[in-house]
């Protein structure tokens, strides 16, 4: 393998530093075979297994060499290598590792020996990797007492094509000391050759030209072969061969491994990938979810994908939008989608409305027949309590301040809240009746029916079949026309297509009521708290990124804190000065959350978003009342007429309202 590119467990022998760069374990095997008339020692078997670690990669391999008779001596005889190498993980940009090796045989001359190889490989793009190695630098000696002489590898490698593993094209050179004043060390150059083969694997060719200064001009050794990928598994072969190698004929090599990552080669038997969700996604769950459908549409080898749904797919409408069309796109890529359910709600239906099928379990059924919306409102429990909300709102429109201040919402409120309702149900029956082929007057009369048990949705055309559990891969078959295999889906790594590092997109996500300082969460009532330091933090790192091209901001938020709404609108507007800033809302995007939000050159809703600002509230509580029950009495005692305008033991001045008015505006 080339010094500069050996990002397999190849690297413990040929350049330890790689070792950093091996995507995952790997188990090998290797065979090469000479003619017997061959003046080259390296025949044999060797066995490997790398693994990456939290910091550093680690692999051990063993040689077991048996050299042909036409080997110099003393590299004629049998010999064993056992070499444990370790690669600090610096980063994908540069590596640093060291193999230490103990070598021995029944040949005085070739045992005893206790070598030290160091390496390092240097990739500051995409496209260029360089690699220096130290072999035998503390110049090993064998039982005799006698010393290998120091090597030194340099080597660079380039991929051409967009820095994508297409074509690798590698220089390089060995030189090996001399310890004879008299007599100068040697070069020995190498070319390495690599191309990907579609649905194959990698073409590889190496040229090593060895005895330069030769009186009959430098011999040739070459290799020719083929990898061929087929998921976890890589099986390699080719020959061996020029004058360097052998007088009797070419040589051959052989090498087989087992790896948790994958390279691009032979496309898998097509098969049906079971996605299934047994509880309701949360933010960050549900763009998993997303990335998980937009990649299997993009796999060639899946034919189709069944959702086996135990929850509802979504916490909201919006991303019941979004995972409705992840199934589109999976259908536009030629997958065939099949849903099952079991106890379903609006969500589940408008998610699997868009699949090829809906099957649902014959005891299940549908709890919906409509959207339906309650709002709380506390006025009247503080009120008994002796304590008053005293808040300063602009804004008819601004309705949160009415659950701490009323018992139940103003003329305007119960208008905003039917008006959003009515909007959310015309989105989600436009949806169904797409993909249900229903018309939405005969839909809204279908669904005001339920909810229904699992024969009446089939009756009404809101499911297509029945099926249990067990009869599930009967139910496949007939949706995909075909007997298929059904697997879970597991992709597990795959190599990096390119060096270094490689251009990413950011996303951070404004999740949770926004308040200043940290995000935190209270884990018993389920509430996320995005704070302004994490949010703006996490937009400033993106921006300050050199490997990050553009930001996607996440909003599923519906507003907090003012101030936190501007510190990170202000980290906003500053990332979006030096790089792309996409905005996609989720569920909600309101008031702060909008106002965070207009710093993107470009912002994406879904039909069911909900977002917009329409105005804010500023206040405090009065508590006075309440203390006065449980016979606490307060004195003050102040050095300005508004020194406790913001203290909950008494409520607001009509002039201390009436400049909050002002300040809020």
């Amino acid at each position: 393998k080339p010094v500069a590119s050996s990002d397999d467990t190849s690297a413990i022998a040929v350049n330890p530093a790689n070792l950093s760069f091996l995507p995952g374990t790997e188990l090998r095997w290797t065979w090469v075979s000479t003619g017997s008339a061959s003046p080259l020692p390296a025949r044999g078997h060797a066995f490997a297994l790398g693994v990456p670690l939290w910091f550093v990669s680690t692999g051990l391999r063993f040689d077991f060499l048996d050299p042909p008779r036409a080997a110099p001596a003393p590299f004629d005889s049998p010999s064993r290598w056992f070499r444990w190498g370790l690669a600090l993980d610096t980063g994908p940009g540069f590596a640093f590792g060291t193999t230490l090796g103990w070598g021995s045989s029944d040949a005085p001359a070739l045992d005893g020996y206790f070598s030290l190889t160091s390496g390092i490989t240097l990739r500051p793009f995409t496209w260029l990797s360089l690699s220096a190695v130290a072999r035998d630098w503390n110049r090993p000696e064998n039982r005799l007492g006698e010393a290998l002489e120091r090597s030194y590898d340099f080597g660079v490698a380039v991929r051409p094509v967009g820095g994508r593993r297409a074509l690798e094209i590698g220089l390089e050179t060995a030189y090996v000391e001399n310890s004879d004043p008299d007599r100068s060390g040697t070069f020995t150059p190498r070319a390495t050759l690599g191309l990907r083969v579609p649905y194959v694997g990698t073409l590889r060719g190496d040229v090593t030209l060895r005895d330069l200064a030769s009186e009959d001009g430098p011999e040739v050794a070459a290799m020719a072969g083929l990898d061929v990928n087929v998921g976890g598994l890589q099986v390699s072969g080719g020959g061996v061969f020029g004058d360097a190698v052998t007088k009797s004929g070419t040589g051959f090599y052989t090498s087989v491994a087992l790896r948790s990552f994958s390279e691009p080669g032979v496309r898998r038997l097509a098969r049906v990938v079971r996605v299934r969700l047994d509880s309701t996604p949360g933010v960050r769950r549900h763009t998993r979810l997303l990335q998980q459908l937009w990649r299997l549409a993009e796999a060639p080898e899946v034919s189709g994908v069944a959702l086996v749904l135990r929850a509802e797919p979504a916490s909201s409408l919006a991303h019941a939008e979004e995972v409705a069309d992840a199934i589109r796109n999976l259908r536009s890529h030629g997958k065939k989608v099949l849903c099952h359910l079991e106890d379903a709600g609006g969500r589940a239906l408008h998610v699997c409305s868009h699949a090829d099928a809906i099957a649902m379990n014959p005891a299940g059924g549908l709890r919906f027949s409509g959207i339906s919306s309650s709002y709380f409102y506390f006025g009247g429990l503080l009120k008994k309590l002796g304590v008053q909300a005293d808040l300063v709102r602009i804004g008819p429109h601004k309705l949160a301040a009415e659950q701490f201040a009323r018992e139940s919402s103003t003329q305007v409120g119960k208008d905003d809240h039917q008006a959003l309702l009515d909007q959310l149900s015309g989105s989600f029956l436009d949806a169904v009746s797409a993909g249900r082929r229903i018309p939405v007057e005969e839909l809204e009369r279908r669904l005001a029916r339920g909810p229904f048990l699992a024969q009446e949705a089939r009756q009404s055309g809101l499911v297509d079949l029945l099926a249990y559990d067990d009869e599930l891969g009967r139910v496949i078959d007939e949706v995909m026309g075909r007997a298929s295999r059904v697997v879970d889906d597991d992709p597990g790594d795959e190599a990096p297509e390119r060096w270094g590092y490689s251009p990413k997109i950011a996303l951070v996500y404004l999740d949770g009521d926004m308040i200043d300082g940290e995000s935190r969460s209270i884990p018993l009532l389920g509430v996320k708290l995005a704070g302004s330091y994490t949010v703006a933090g996490a937009l400033r790192r993106a921006r300050e990124d050199h490997n990050v091209r553009a930001v996607v901001l996440r909003v599923e938020t519906g507003g907090g804190s003012t101030l936190a709404s501007d510190v990170i609108l202000r980290e906003a507007i500053l990332t979006a000065r030096v790089k792309p800033l996409i905005v996609s809302m989720g569920s909600q995007a309101a008031s702060g959350g909008y106002y965070a939000s207009v710093a993107g050159g470009q912002i994406f809703a879904n039909r069911s978003t909900v977002t917009g600002s329409i105005g804010i509230f500023y206040g405090k509580v009065d508590v006075t009342g309440l203390l006065q029950k449980l016979g606490v009495g307060i004195e003050t005692f102040r050095s300005a007429p508004r020194a406790d305008a913001e203290s909950i033991y008494r409520p607001f001045t009509d002039d201390e309202r009436e400049q909050l008015g002002v300040k809020v505006k």
